[in-house]
């Protein structure tokens, strides 16, 4: 059965009138391209010159899209998520300039892994391989000879990579390894599959994350799942659109080369769609990634193939109406809650703006369903 995406009372029911409003004021602030990008500029430029705007931008943006500064500080906004049925995904989201402390950002994230095998109301650890080392080595390999001190670092991020799942799996934790722009996700693919084959033999701990956004997402679905019988593990997938078009098309254009990327929506979406019921087919353990209804319903209609091993997700801040409609339906749901120092996740906000004033649909949608809503309480 297809729950009902369109019943406000349940999507809303742990927002007070007043959160209402306030999320209503800000989407609408969205709703304008021109008044995210002049925000956004003018937010770059006070961080830049030291403005004192931290808390404006605590009590808005990072208030509607992350959950706190630290673990503790997102911990009442979980347990209050949970006791409605919605599970969280602890993600560090901090963005460092150009001396990032990757050490630091291992620790942290091996910190959000034992705090998510210690909470019932978490579902997933989550991490970023680029948050544990420079890009640019993951770019070059394969592509070119590596010079000593890029091989080391490319080695100290794999170190790390490894540390973190293994950790994980000793816990019990589900952990969730985010895709990243094409020209390095086949490096961290290779250390996906090789960590995988030791972490998931018994069961499956670690999530790769597939971008069906690119051309070849179900050749590389499949190719992970044939991998996974070869090495005899058991195969998890996270499954997106993705994250990164205007990067990926910009860079193609740049250079001369095929966009990755599908040309339409429509692609995408079928693309997507083709993987859901690929990996309910294959018996791979899936957490979908999605803010599309269609997308939602058909996985809705799909789960009773394959009960176990099946979750949905969205971001917090966002698409409220599946994730707490799924949650009184008794789907498993889990909400992405970014958090660390505004400072340092102001990055993440501006994809989001920009993501939010781009994507067809999604700031109306969530305006209308607002609206609806501050409407049934009159």
């Amino acid at each position: 059965m297809i729950p009902d995406f369109k019943n406000t009372e349940s999507a809303f029911r742990i927002r007070s009138t007043a959160e209402l409003q306030r999320m209503k004021l800000l989407f609408q602030l969205m709703g304008s391209y021109e008044l995210t990008k002049i925000g956004t500029f003018l937010i770059k430029a006070a961080l830049k010159w030291h403005f004192p705007i931290k808390k404006l931008i605590k009590h808005t943006l990072f208030k509607q899209f992350c959950g706190g500064e630290t673990l503790e500080e997102c911990q009442e906004g979980m347990e209050k998520r949970y006791h409605s049925g919605v599970l969280s995904i602890p993600d560090y989201s901090a963005e460092a300039g150009s001396n990032p402390d990757y050490a630091a950002a291992f620790e942290e994230i091996k910190r959000s892994i034992y705090f998510v095998s210690q909470h019932r109301s978490c579902a997933f650890a989550v991490f970023k391989a680029s948050a544990l080392g420079p890009s640019a080595p993951m770019e070059k390999h394969g592509i070119s000879p590596l010079r000593p001190e890029e091989q080391s670092l490319l080695q100290q991020t794999k170190q790390y990579m490894q540390e973190l799942c293994t950790y994980a799996a000793q816990l019990r934790v589900k952990l969730l390894i985010d895709a990243e722009e094409s020209w390095i996700q086949d490096w961290i693919d290779e250390q996906v599959i090789e960590i995988s084959a030791h972490c998931n033999r018994e069961e499956a701990w670690i999530y790769p994350t597939l971008q069906m956004y690119r051309r070849d997402g179900m050749q590389r679905l499949q190719h992970y799942e044939r991998c996974s019988r070869e090495l005899q593990f058991k195969p998890a997938v996270k499954l997106v659109r993705g994250a990164y078009m205007e990067k990926e098309n910009a860079r193609a254009q740049q250079l001369g080369y095929v966009s990755p990327i599908h040309t339409s929506k429509a692609d995408t979406d079928a693309c997507f769609n083709k993987g859901l019921e690929y990996c309910v087919q294959q018996g791979i353990a899936l957490c979908a990634g999605t803010h599309n209804e269609n997308s939602t319903g058909l996985l809705c209609s799909l789960y009773a193939q394959k009960k176990e091993d099946v979750y949905f997700a969205q971001l917090l801040g966002m698409s409220d109406n599946l994730s707490f409609v799924l949650a009184e339906n008794k789907f498993p749901v889990a909400k992405y809650v970014p958090y660390g120092p505004v400072e340092l996740v102001m990055p993440y906000l501006f994809r989001r703006a920009d993501e939010n004033t781009s994507v067809t649909g999604e700031v109306g949608r969530e305006l209308r369903l607002i609206r609806k809503e501050l409407e049934r309480r009159k």
